[in-house]
């Protein structure tokens, strides 16, 4: 077993676990790097959460953004996990054209308060001819899918983080439950 501050003996060490998973543990600067091979999701790293780059189509253009699952670097995903990132990934085109559709319906309700907290002039001038995706892709930027763990609940839920221009503090969460999507509002109900 590793002590606070020790390295891994190796340069790297590879074990499948109970889950079905490959795990490496890799030095790296002296801090230890986890990496799984899931079956479902694919390559993920441990930062913060079991994450990975994932390439879309939002909002009318190719975006990359960072797929994550939330969870513990010693217990790789969940079965809600895996099954809501597996229904996702079979449907993400509806999926991220109801989330596109549902941000500028969102976006126009509130043109006026994206008006008066846009960070700049030209910001403020994007919201006021906002009509289509385009304009909305110079307010917002998709940051994270984001996969939170179930904590028992039998739901499939992931959200989409967003940064936006009008609120950098609290962003725009858009949660999916069962391949539904249910709220739009600040990223915590996502996160949460």
């Amino acid at each position: 077993m590793l002590r606070s501050g020790e390295s891994i003996p190796s340069q790297q060490r590879t074990w499948s676990s109970r889950w079905g998973c490959r795990i490496e543990a890799i030095t790296k600067e002296k801090r230890r790097a986890v990496k799984v091979i899931d079956p479902i999701a694919g390559e993920l790293q441990f930062d913060h959460g079991w994450c990975r780059q994932f390439e879309v189509e939002f909002l009318g253009a190719t975006q990359l953004a960072v797929l994550c699952f939330s969870g513990d670097p010693h217990v790789p995903l969940e079965g809600a996990q895996r099954s809501a990132y597996a229904h996702f990934f079979a449907d993400r085109e509806r999926l991220l054209c109801d989330a596109s559709t549902a941000l500028l319906r969102h976006c126009l309700s509130i043109r006026l308060e994206i008006q008066e907290r846009a960070s700049n002039e030209q910001a403020r001038g994007v919201a006021a001819e906002m009509s289509d995706e385009l304009h909305l892709r110079e307010l917002v930027e998709l940051k994270e899918i984001f996969f939170p763990e179930s904590f028992g609940s039998a739901s499939r839920v992931f959200g989409l983080i967003l940064d936006c221009d009008w609120d950098p503090s609290l962003g725009i969460g858009i949660r999916f439950e069962d391949e539904a999507l249910v709220e739009i509002g600040p990223q915590d109900i996502v996160l949460s």
